[in-house]
């Protein structure tokens, strides 16, 4: 195990993670395969692969490297991926798949260097991909006598991407990568201001046992997902006509999928240029159109949480319930099957050929046996690659 950040007292104690916390909520049949059993891939989930490439990249952005040295590394990832898909029988994707995520990486390391260059020149690094452990509080009594004691069985732990000193301000920031196929960003960030349980409240805990004056986190958000176009409606009175049914668009509505950002502002410009002058000369805006709906925005998203003391006190009692029932279901051997898990937004679980069909002919899979009770994002082994 690398070396750990760890609050003394916490040694011996079982390990939970905001990874194995939400596993185990989803889906306790999954948590046993996947914590227990140790039931693993052989080849990792395409997104999870790319998502594990750029959180590499960017660490070694931070600690220095200029684009060209990210952009070779990128390249042996691919040349490794499509050697890895050879040598398995039944390959869950082909070599042109991960070559287009390889450009994918590129392009996103491109832009990330080019927008946020100068983090290097204003941040100091003080922890980088460095896991912690930590007590799980638990406050008594009432109002006025409250008190925190730490939980006697379970211990928090997980891996800070990186800690990070402003030197502008003397402020201190977890900052965490996140990718995300989401084109709606202000969404995106409303969904992680309200996961209060989850990874921006006890990271924030966490960091102020080892860090002084720690303000919050900082999320960098990548989008990895080229967007397509909105999926209309023709509006049945007119019949795409247009009408005041239909404003004069033709459409009764539009689907909840989201147009790219960079091709509205787009064209927008244009139908304003033609509008204000209808003879300029716009030979090129088809052309620069396709290119831009070709590469899609994948644009980066940046923004900071603070956390509050309710928060934290909230956190903590869901971490230990959690916990405890994990150790119950552990005890009695109770692990049921969330049917509702199997597939999520078109998405199968990634153990359901194994959950529901058993081993035969399952040759996509391993066993990785591990200590269920140190979670496997938080360890590097020379056998497995950390999980994210």
């Amino acid at each position: 195990m690398t070396d750990v950040l760890r609050v003394p007292g916490t040694d011996g104690k079982k390990l939970i993670s905001n990874s194995s916390r939400n596993t185990f909520t989803k889906c306790p049949r999954y948590f046993k395969m996947h914590a227990l059993d140790g039931v693993r891939r052989v080849q990792d989930e395409l997104p999870l692969s790319v998502g594990s490439l750029v959180h590499e990249m960017l660490l070694h952005f931070y600690k220095g490297d200029n684009v060209d040295s990210l952009i070779d590394q990128i390249v042996a990832w691919r040349d490794a991926e499509i050697t890895k898909s050879r040598l398995i029988e039944t390959p869950d994707y082909n070599e042109d798949e991960i070559g287009k995520r390889a450009e994918i990486a590129c392009d996103v390391m491109s832009r990330y260097v080019d927008a946020y260059g100068d983090d290097v020149k204003h941040y100091s690094i003080l922890a980088a991909e460095m896991p912690f452990v930590v007590p799980i509080p638990q406050w008594v009594g009432s109002a006025d006598t409250r008190k925190m004691r730490v939980d006697p069985l379970f211990a928090y732990t997980g891996k800070f991407d990186l800690v990070v000193r402003d030197n502008r301000t003397n402020q201190v920031f977890v900052i965490d990568h996140k990718t995300t196929t989401l084109s709606d960003m202000q969404r995106f960030e409303q969904e992680i201001e309200l996961g209060g349980a989850g990874q921006r409240v006890g990271y924030v805990y966490a960091a102020r046992f080892f860090f002084e004056n720690v303000t919050g986190i900082m999320y960098n958000v990548l989008r990895m997902k080229i967007p397509s176009s909105p999926k209309t409606v023709q509006c049945r009175k007119c019949k795409g006509d247009g009408c005041a049914a239909c404003f004069d668009t033709g459409y009764s509505g539009l689907s909840k999928v989201v147009p790219d950002t960079t091709l509205r502002v787009f064209d927008k410009t244009i139908a304003e240029l033609q509008q204000a002058n209808p003879a300029v000369d716009l030979s090129l805006a088809a052309e620069l159109r396709e290119e831009i709906s070709r590469k899609g925005e994948r644009f980066l998203y940046r923004f900071s949480s603070a956390t509050t003391q309710a928060e934290i006190e909230r956190w903590a009692d869901d971490m230990y319930d959690v916990s405890h029932a994990m150790l119950s279901a552990m005890r009695d051997e109770r692990w049921y099957r969330n049917l509702a898990a199997c597939s999520v937004n078109g998405r199968k679980c990634s153990l359901l050929n194994v959950c529901a069909h058993g081993w035969e002919g399952n040759t996509n899979y391993k066993i990785v046996k591990s200590d269920p009770w140190i979670p496997g994002e938080v360890i590097q082994s020379d056998d497995e690659t950390t999980e994210e």
